[in-house]
């Protein structure tokens, strides 16, 4: 929990630099529910696949956007894709702690999403 309180305050900036969050500080809750379900995406599919999926949609592919904006505000979701499909032949412990990285990333978005207002879908 400890490496997920530390990306709360980055993973808010990300939801607002993204405009995932409007200026009146909503969000959609279509939006929340792809934050929530995308570590359970990762478990069930795998990182590279989930990550491909996410990239295919407008709207998932700004939730990448943000979980690699968590990690590195000077990051995309486009340089975070190559990164990750570069490490597919590197080691099992470098593999495991980006995919460990990017799931704290989406949990500290997930967490801060619902401190904004949570609006239905227009």
């Amino acid at each position: 929990m400890n490496a997920i309180n530390r990306l709360l305050a980055a993973a808010e900036t990300a939801l607002l630099k993204t405009n995932l969050v409007g200026t009146n500080h909503q969000i959609k809750g279509t939006i929340v529910g792809y934050i929530a379900a995308f570590g359970a995406e990762v478990i069930n599919m795998d990182l590279l696949p989930t990550l491909a999926v996410y990239r295919a949609d407008k709207t998932k592919a700004l939730v990448l956007d943000a979980i690699a904006k968590t990690l590195n505000p000077n990051d995309t979701e486009a340089a975070m894709f190559i990164r990750i499909k570069n490490h597919q032949t590197s080691s099992l412990a470098a593999k495991r702690t980006e995919k460990e990285n990017i799931i704290n990333a989406s949990v500290a978005l997930k967490l801060m999403a619902r401190t904004f207002i949570i609006k239905d879908n227009d």
